[in-house]
């Protein structure tokens, strides 16, 4: 049997239960069931410490109105003790199975609760499979979204979601290893939502090769052509995960596309890795999350398509001079997403691209050409906590790139920096765009006089408050057509072009001498 349930805990946080259950059987009916599992929080899967207070019910139906036919409250002296998030309890041990009686000869519903929280639901059927056979290794569906597909996994201890893993022995914490026929000690444990799981791995350990029906995948781009075997139609209420696992998993020219309510997730970015020359393309519907690509063509090395899309906890390495993240004209929850290249764009958003951008950091450093830390042509990000590293040592550098953009940015750090004579570097260059800045911190420095902090051209209008500009030459520069209205703001360097352009508040130079109205001094 096997469980994986989610729910919310003190003060919202989620967590994950995984359970793994074997019968004990005497004769006819068991008289307990042992169920050792894996208790997580937060999306790294933190393992949970303590002993914790767990009633276990089982009803003759899985609706409001079912019958609560036997209940056994693990509490108190009888917590159920997690070390490290893995834990074990003997369902019957406090209250027999026979003292109800339970017979197991009708459909049954299984109900988990873990305290201070109510009972987890929907309730799903406890299948009594196995006690026709002596009652030897029953197995219960799971009680929440997420299914982790252990039936009839004979004698697999600690095999989780070990889908027909027949005489997997000892397959300790091989998680959702569907259809792994004798994979002993496949150390891959996971614990996901997701209703059809797909594993891809460098290898089995000391197991055999899986067949042609596996869900067990050394190839990431195979195992999503072959998502119709695993997963079936992925939808709303039956998305699915593609679980790629420690290694380095080079797809070569091949495209990684991913599909609708289909999620990939890596194992973490320091330990997970796909190295490609194509491009992987996201889908609506999706998360990417976990893991480090990268990318060694030239072109874009993730590809942003479809709606209500997120990528979380990655590390874009663009080894070629292209782009580390493009996104056309879709609007992304981009989170802790590191990007590094040399001599292209890190983040390029297109027209009508409205992404979300947070804890993000983008390094363009030490490169030969022009590189751009984010490109916004047209575009309406929403920027926070993001720290941005430029330098060239043959030509130009450039923080953020906008035209005809209207960014709105919060606690952005920029550094920009060229050491080639007669290049600028530049940390905000704008053109025609509408800007926003708030607790911005922009350095920048060149060889030559040709370092400004923010740059406005055309009928560019900034807003700048609460900010710091650094600058061995011009702090801002307003050509003709631009205005820049700044206040609580230090500007350490000239802020040039028509004083007309300006409207200074609170403003001080880099002595903490405060400047007019005008942002002279």
């Amino acid at each position: 049997m096997n469980t994986n349930q989610r729910w919310a805990g003190r003060g919202g946080v989620a967590l994950c239960l995984v359970l793994v259950a074997a019968a004990v059987a005497q004769a006819q009916i068991p008289e307990v069931i042992s169920y050792q599992g894996r208790l997580s929080t937060g999306m790294n899967q933190q393992p949970v410490n303590g002993c914790l207070d767990m009633t276990f019910r089982i009803y003759d139906g899985a609706g409001m109105g079912a019958t609560l036919l036997w209940t056994e409250a693990h509490q108190g002296g009888s917590c159920v003790q997690v070390t490290n998030g893995q834990f074990s309890v003997d369902l019957g041990s406090l209250v027999p199975f026979s003292s109800v009686p339970l017979t197991f000869d009708s459909q049954y519903f299984l109900g988990i609760q873990v305290l201070p929280d109510s009972e987890m639901n929907p309730r799903k059927p406890f299948t009594s499979v196995g006690y026709a056979l002596h009652a030897v290794n029953a197995q219960m569906s799971e009680h929440a979204n997420n299914a982790d597909n252990a039936m009839n996994s004979e004698n697999a201890n600690n095999a989780q979601n070990a889908n027909n893993a027949q005489n997997a022995n000892n397959a300790q914490n091989a998680d959702n290893a569907q259809n792994a026929n004798r994979s002993n000690r496949a150390d891959f444990a996971v614990g996901v939502k997701e209703a059809g799981l797909a594993v891809v791995m460098t290898g089995l350990r000391g197991g055999d090769t899986p067949g042609p029906a596996s869900a067990i995948y050394s190839n990431p781009v195979a195992a999503m052509n072959d998502l119709a075997a695993w997963c079936g139609v992925p939808m709303l209420s039956s998305p699915c995960v593609l679980k790629i696992q420690p290694g380095v998993y080079d797809i070569g020219a091949a495209a990684l596309i991913m599909q609708p309510y289909v999620n990939i997730e890596g194992s973490g970015p320091d330990v997970t890795r796909i190295r490609t020359s194509a491009t992987v393309e996201t889908a609506e519907h999706a998360e990417i999350r976990l893991l480090t690509i990268e990318g060694q063509g030239g072109g874009p090395v993730l590809e942003v398509n479809g709606s209500d899309l997120r990528l979380a906890d990655l590390r874009i390495e663009n080894q070629a001079s292209g782009i580390g993240i493009s996104n056309s004209s879709h609007s992304p929850e981009i989170d802790r997403v590191t990007v590094t290249g040399c001599g292209g764009k890190g983040i390029r958003n297109g027209i009508g691209a409205k992404p979300v951008i947070r804890n993000a950091t983008v390094e363009m450093a030490a490169c030969s050409g022009s590189p751009v830390g984010i490109d916004n042509d047209g575009a309406s990000p929403v920027l926070s906590d993001v720290i941005i590293h430029v330098s060239s040592t043959d030509s130009d550098a450039i923080g953020i790139l906008n035209m005809e953009a209207s960014p709105v940015m919060t606690n952005v750090s920029i550094t920009a920096e060229t050491t080639l004579s007669g290049s600028a570097a530049v940390g905000i260059s704008n053109g025609d765009s509408t800007i926003e800045l708030v607790g911005g911190v922009i350095r920048v420095t060149s060889v030559t006089a040709s370092a400004t902090g923010i740059l406005n051209s055309g009928s560019s209008m900034i807003k700048v408050d609460q900010s710091v500009i650094v600058s061995d030459f011009r702090s801002v520069f307003n050509q003709p057509g631009s205005f820049a209205s700044i206040g609580t703001t230090k500007l350490d360097g000239e802020a040039a072009g028509n004083s007309l352009t300006y409207r200074c508040i609170h403003v001080y130079d880099g002595d903490y001498d405060p400047l007019q109205s005008d942002c002279s001094p």
